[in-house]
């Protein structure tokens, strides 16, 4: 189906923008086109959260376009339509098709027959991949950077793309149909996408993906991570302020459209870039070094509260953290996780490296602890002990 021709002029921005690729009519020259639209036309949902779930309506395709031209990005909406243009104006036989991720059809994608095949390409999700899939291959596998994906054209119900996490855990990021589609039938997709809290992810938290030559930068509520082929490394931003910058500079989007997503969200969901330093805006209340414990207050705890007592071993605390971060990160989970570490030993380690892990971790000495955990014996909260709780500990200390 044939969308909206662009005129010379507007066609040679576009290219501007993505870098001025050469264009070849073949599976090559498609990935080269994918791959620049990806690297310069971001990924997030800025403009979802900052419509604040006022009336939408599908906005007519030349003003996406000149979106797309400006590199504003956006949601799938916002990029696969434009890139689709785009190649039907280079002279590809290119359509708008209609995957699943949650509901059916809520995601564009682009299906373009070259070489004698089909290929599905997609410049509009959280899960980016560089290159087209081929829809009459065998199953498929691709990665960059450490991003992982398999895609299986034969699966059953449908064109399945995977995204694989390592150690045996992957996700499924959306089952395809390669029917051609008007850009007009996806207005009740896009509609339920800005109005309706629960249609998609897009609405409850803030989502940006920039990728880059040499890295691809991801922002998850406060959450920052950089993929390089060095590895992975997350830290936990904190405060609205810090949020903004990063979006503004490293993922060179809109400041007023970043200003205006950021106090929806921030309403929305005040605990997301809270400014409390010792639990990194998560919210759990503070945990003082004294002889009590004092309890979290306010209503925007983590929803899940992990303990452990590091008895000296801090290598394996490290590990253990970070493969928590990684389930975590892997899941989805779009909850709140903190971590209470008990302090039994003096090794601790290295300074920032918890905030590196990205998770809100808070240390507290087991001699603080002592007197709480003596008075919840002493009520039948906890088994009572086998001697004096303060002299374990010292024995533990000394025994390291």
């Amino acid at each position: 189906m044939r969308l909206p021709v662009l005129d010379p002029s507007r066609m040679d921005a576009y290219l501007e923008r993505l870098g001025a690729p050469a264009v070849r009519h073949d599976r090559e020259g498609l990935a080269v086109l994918q791959a620049a639209h990806l690297m310069a036309v971001p990924f997030h949902n800025l403009l979802l959260l900052a419509n604040d779930g006022r009336p939408w309506s599908l906005p007519a395709l030349h003003d996406v376009i000149d979106d797309a031209i400006a590199g504003v990005g956006g949601n799938c909406d916002r990029t696969t339509p434009p890139f689709t243009t785009l190649l039907q104006a280079l002279g590809f036989d290119a359509q708008l098709a209609a995957a699943t991720v949650r509901e059916p059809g809520d995601h564009f994608v682009c299906v373009v027959r070259v070489d004698g095949g089909r290929f599905l390409c997609d410049v509009g999700n959280g899960h980016p991949y560089l290159r087209p899939w081929d829809l009459d291959g065998p199953v498929q596998d691709q990665s960059f950077l450490g991003w992982r994906f398999r895609f299986d054209p034969g699966a059953l119900g449908g064109p399945t793309l995977w995204r694989d996490f390592g150690a045996g855990e992957s996700k499924r990021v959306y089952v395809l149909d390669p029917t051609s589609r008007a850009y007009e039938e996806f207005a009740p997709m896009v509609r339920s996408h800005y109005t309706e809290a629960g249609f998609g992810p897009f609405l409850s938290g803030l989502r940006a993906v920039r990728i880059q030559p040499d890295a691809v930068l991801t922002l998850r509520d406060a959450e920052y991570v950089r993929d390089t082929r060095f590895g992975r490394s997350m830290r936990r931003l904190v405060g609205r302020e810090g949020v903004a910058a990063l979006l503004a500079e490293r993922f060179r989007l809109p400041a007023k459209l970043v200003e205006d997503a950021i106090a929806v969200a921030t309403r929305r969901r005040p605990e997301l870039f809270g400014d409390d330093p010792s639990w990194l805006g998560l919210g759990l209340g503070c945990i003082e070094d004294s002889a009590h414990v004092a309890l979290p207050t306010r209503a925007d705890v983590p929803d899940v509260l992990v303990s452990l007592a590091t008895v000296g071993r801090a290598a394996s605390v490290d590990r253990l953290l970070r493969t928590l971060a990684e389930e975590i990160r892997a899941s989805g989970y779009p909850g709140r996780v903190g971590v209470l570490l008990v302090e039994n030993h003096a090794s601790r380690p290295a300074a920032g490296s918890d905030e590196m892990l990205g998770l809100p971790v808070h240390r507290v000495s087991i001699d603080s602890l002592m007197s709480a955990l003596a008075r919840a014996a002493e009520a039948g909260v906890l088994p009572q002990p086998n001697g004096d709780l303060r002299s374990k500990s010292t024995r533990l200390n000394s025994s390291h």
